[in-house]
Protein backbone atom coordinates (compact mmCIF):
# COMPACT_ATOMS: atom_id res chain seq x y z
CA UNK A 1 0.00 0.00 0.00
CA UNK A 2 1.87 3.32 -1.23
CA UNK A 3 1.84 6.60 1.28
CA UNK A 4 -1.01 7.98 0.23
CA UNK A 5 -3.32 5.20 0.52
CA UNK A 6 -2.22 4.35 3.87
CA UNK A 7 -3.26 7.82 4.77
CA UNK A 8 -6.45 7.69 3.68
CA UNK A 9 -7.48 4.12 5.21
CA UNK A 10 -6.17 5.89 8.33
CA UNK A 11 -7.92 8.66 8.12
CA UNK A 12 -11.23 6.75 7.25
CA UNK A 13 -10.97 4.30 9.82
CA UNK A 14 -10.76 7.43 12.42
CA UNK A 15 -13.73 9.00 10.82
CA UNK A 16 -15.75 5.14 11.72
CA UNK A 17 -14.74 6.02 15.30
CA UNK A 18 -16.62 8.76 15.56
CA UNK A 19 -19.36 7.08 14.54
CA UNK A 20 -19.71 4.46 17.59
CA UNK A 21 -23.15 3.86 19.35
CA UNK A 22 -23.18 5.02 23.09
CA UNK A 23 -20.73 7.38 22.74
CA UNK A 24 -21.95 9.83 25.90
CA UNK A 25 -19.58 13.14 24.72
CA UNK A 26 -19.84 12.23 20.81
CA UNK A 27 -18.89 15.80 19.69
CA UNK A 28 -15.77 15.74 21.98
CA UNK A 29 -14.96 12.53 20.86
CA UNK A 30 -16.10 13.97 16.90
CA UNK A 31 -13.76 17.13 17.67
CA UNK A 32 -10.66 15.42 19.63
CA UNK A 33 -10.63 12.23 16.18
CA UNK A 34 -10.90 15.48 13.45
CA UNK A 35 -7.72 16.70 15.55
CA UNK A 36 -5.75 13.28 14.92
CA UNK A 37 -7.13 13.00 11.54
CA UNK A 38 -5.24 16.91 10.90
CA UNK A 39 -2.00 15.02 12.57
CA UNK A 40 -1.92 12.52 10.16
CA UNK A 41 -2.38 14.70 7.25
CA UNK A 42 0.13 16.58 8.62
CA UNK A 43 2.84 14.08 9.77
CA UNK A 44 2.78 12.40 6.11
CA UNK A 45 2.95 15.91 4.64
CA UNK A 46 6.16 16.88 6.37
CA UNK A 47 7.38 13.29 6.62
CA UNK A 48 10.23 13.52 3.33
CA UNK A 49 10.39 9.34 3.32
CA UNK A 50 7.33 7.69 5.40
CA UNK A 51 8.68 4.13 5.43
CA UNK A 52 6.98 0.81 7.34
CA UNK A 53 8.39 1.80 10.59
CA UNK A 54 7.08 5.30 10.12
CA UNK A 55 3.61 4.16 9.54
CA UNK A 56 3.40 1.38 12.20
CA UNK A 57 4.66 4.15 15.02
CA UNK A 58 1.81 6.54 13.79
CA UNK A 59 -0.66 3.70 13.59
CA UNK A 60 0.22 2.71 17.09
CA UNK A 61 -0.17 6.59 18.30
CA UNK A 62 -3.51 6.96 16.27
CA UNK A 63 -4.87 3.52 18.06
CA UNK A 64 -3.81 4.53 21.37
CA UNK A 65 -5.20 7.98 21.01
CA UNK A 66 -8.56 6.06 20.20
CA UNK A 67 -8.25 3.83 22.85
CA UNK A 68 -8.01 6.43 25.78
CA UNK A 69 -10.84 8.54 23.76
CA UNK A 70 -13.48 5.46 23.67
CA UNK A 71 -12.32 5.07 27.36
CA UNK A 72 -13.05 8.14 28.91
CA UNK A 73 -16.09 8.11 27.24
CA UNK A 74 -17.30 4.78 27.93
CA UNK A 75 -16.35 5.60 31.42
CA UNK A 76 -18.67 8.98 31.26
CA UNK A 77 -21.81 6.42 31.09
CA UNK A 78 -21.55 4.82 34.36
Amino acid sequence: MDNQSFSRKLRRDLKSYAEIPGLVVKLQAEGLLTQLEKAVTYAFDTCENPDEQFKENLKIVVNSAIDVIYDSNSSKKD
